[in-house]
Parts: C-alpha cells; sequence; structure tokens
C-alpha cells in the first residue's frame, strides 16, 4: 500500500477542516454584524460602514465557496462513481481521485475566483486600516496599493490558467500561483509590521 496521501483523501480532509472552520466564522460573523450595526446606530461612522461591507462580501464570498466545494465533494464521491469515466484511472486511483485532479471545470475556477476575491477584500482592508493608522498617508499604502493590484492581476490570471484544460492540477504552470501568494505574502507582512 502507498504512503503517498491520494487527491481525493486532500480533498476531503480540506472540506472537513473548511466545514468546521466556516462554521466558527459564521458564529464570529453573526457576533460581529450585531456590533456593528449597533455601532452604526449609535453613530455615523465611515469606518464602521466599510468594515460591515467588507465583512458582508467576505461572508458572501466564503459561503459561496464552502457551498460549491460541498457540491464538487457530491461530484467527486457520489456521482462520478456512478458515471463512466472519459479516461481510465490508473493504479490506485479512483474515480474522486481523477474528478479532484482536472481543474478546467466550472465549480474548481469558480472557487479559485471566488478565493482571489476573498483574499483581495481582507488585503484591501487591511490596507486601508494601515492608511487609517498612519494618519491617512497616502505614501504609506502607495506600495502595498501597488502589491495589492499585483494580487488582483496574478489571482486572475491564476483562476485563468486553471480554467483551460491542461491535463490534471499537477500539469499547470505554477508561476502564476507562486507570484500570488508571494503578493498576498507581502501585503500581509507590510501591512501588519
Amino acid at each position: 500500500m502507498s504512503s503517498a496521501l491520494r487527491l481525493d483523501s486532500a480533498w476531503l480532509a480540506g472540506l472537513a477542516v473548511e466545514s468546521v472552520l466556516y462554521g466558527m466564522f459564521v458564529v464570529l460573523f453573526t457576533d460581529t454584524i450585531r456590533v456593528l450595526v449597533g455601532r452604526i446606530r449609535q453613530r455615523k461612522d465611515t469606518t464602521t460602514a466599510l468594515l460591515l461591507v467588507t465583512g458582508l462580501i467576505l461572508f458572501m464570498c466564503m459561503t459561496a465557496h464552502w457551498a460549491i466545494d460541498l457540491s464538487r465533494a457530491f461530484d467527486a464521491f457520489i456521482y462520478s462513481q456512478d458515471s463512466s469515466q472519459s479516461s481510465p484511472l490508473q493504479a490506485g486511483q479512483t474515480p474522486a481521485d481523477l474528478f479532484y485532479s482536472y481543474t478546467a471545470t466550472k465549480k474548481y475556477v469558480a472557487t479559485s475566483g471566488l478565493y482571489v476575491v476573498i483574499k483581495a477584500t481582507g488585503d484591501a482592508f487591511m490596507i486601508y486600516r494601515l492608511y487609517v493608522v498612519w494618519n491617512r498617508s497616502i505614501w504609506i499604502v502607495a506600495f502595498p496599493a501597488l502589491i495589492e493590484v499585483t494580487l488582483i492581476v496574478t489571482g486572475s490570471m491564476t483562476a485563468w490558467e486553471l480554467s483551460r484544460p491542461h491535463g490534471t492540477v499537477f500539469d499547470i504552470n505554477r508561476a502564476w500561483i507562486t507570484a500570488f501568494f508571494a503578493s498576498s505574502f507581502v501585503v500581509t507582512g507590510f501591512c501588519a509590521s
């Protein structure tokens, strides 16, 4: 028996972790919304309203991401077992493993696009927070804003790259993915330090 982790096992474990974290996020989100709406009613604060809008965008995107991942799990573990395979299975490969290795599906591209929106929204709010903390200095946010544009471009190119038929998830050009995560790391590091 092979000790390597199969793709379908990794996706299933990832979905379990994502579901637990999403549940925790929903609880924190509802409490946060209650507090933010109370603050907006007490005082007309644009920063609080911006935080509320950011939270709503993140909630909608994360909910859609989780729902699509759950739908893909049904596709992989239930529906792909019943249908005839378009390509033959290799030794030790399950239909779910084959399903998850192919990235040029609408649902996979949608989750990738949603991830880009989630990262861009979160990073943009961190840049705004940096702007406010540094007494609204445009010069302090110029560099992270430029990197944020890079993040959006590289994230969009990653989603586009994944949408093209190219074999499996392991056959794609990793340069866009690497640049996307590096951009996010730089924005987070700059805004948090």
